[in-house]
């Protein structure tokens, strides 16, 4: 087809079917319900994006969120309950969850070990404690060039995928000198508010300093749910490139 201007022609491939006839056609429902459920994905990607760069200094990594929509597609197939096209974040299967995580090119894996000590939390009050084993002897050398330092911040964020919000709680260990001579217990005290009735997602985010306390890297992971009735699951999935990591967990 061609399509004349004031002073040039434009050339345009016709599409093999309209607009109305995809909206509309009962030939291409299927077509339909996959978009639905595309647009669920994506803007459950989104959110949690947002959420995890309010938690960690934000990582300008464009691809990540390309993998994040192919992650929350992949978990919407696990809803068995809602037809296609009307599937929903809250009926998934979330330890079908595959491994969420942003970085600057090195995954949170290989800048950080630790284990998962324990998780503790009070129903009543709505407070959570979360003691986190940092052990670094096996490493001769800090995982990033000329950082002497670390901090260590965990958040818990309450997200609404069907209306868009999140409310969030964050809790830091301060900067801390890297070591390889002994374990460091960090202790976070969360607070999350009683009247929820919403998952509340928990989040590992790592920076790493030099001498002058400047950023070299930093990444941040998903790592746990808990619910509303304040029991914590562990679903971190180890990350592709990165072998399985060994954690513990103990729930009181």
């Amino acid at each position: 087809m061609t399509k004349q201007t004031t002073n040039r022609h434009i050339l345009k491939k016709i599409r093999s079917h309209s607009k109305e006839k995809l909206h509309n056609d009962p030939a291409f429902k299927k077509l339909r319900e996959n978009w639905n459920d595309f647009t669920t994905a994506a803007k459950a990607a989104k959110l949690m994006r947002t959420v995890m760069e309010s938690i960690q200094i934000p990582v300008h990594d464009r691809k990540r969120h390309t993998t994040l929509t192919k992650i929350f597609k992949a978990l919407l197939h696990t809803d068995k309950e809602s037809a296609p096209g009307q599937k929903r974040m809250a009926k998934t299967d979330l330890s079908k969850l595959g491994h969420v995580e942003l970085n600057t090119g090195i995954c949170f894996d290989e800048l950080f070990s630790f284990v998962l000590g324990s998780i503790r939390t009070d129903r009543d009050t709505g407070e959570v404690d979360i003691n986190v084993l940092y052990d670094n002897t096996d490493k001769k050398k800090p995982p990033v060039e000329d950082a002497t330092h670390f901090e260590l911040c965990i958040g818990l964020a309450e997200i609404d995928f069907e209306k868009g919000t999140h409310h969030l709680s964050t809790s830091t260990s301060g900067i801390k000198l890297i070591t390889n001579k002994r374990k460091l217990d960090l202790h976070f005290d969360l607070e999350k508010p009683k009247e929820s009735d919403n998952k509340w997602w928990c989040f590992f985010a790592v920076n790493f300093y030099n001498k002058r306390q400047r950023l070299k890297d930093c990444a941040i992971i998903l790592f746990g749910v808990l619910d509303a009735q304040m029991k914590f699951a562990l679903i971190v999935a180890p990350a592709p490139t990165a072998s399985p990591q060994t954690q513990q967990l103990t729930e009181s």
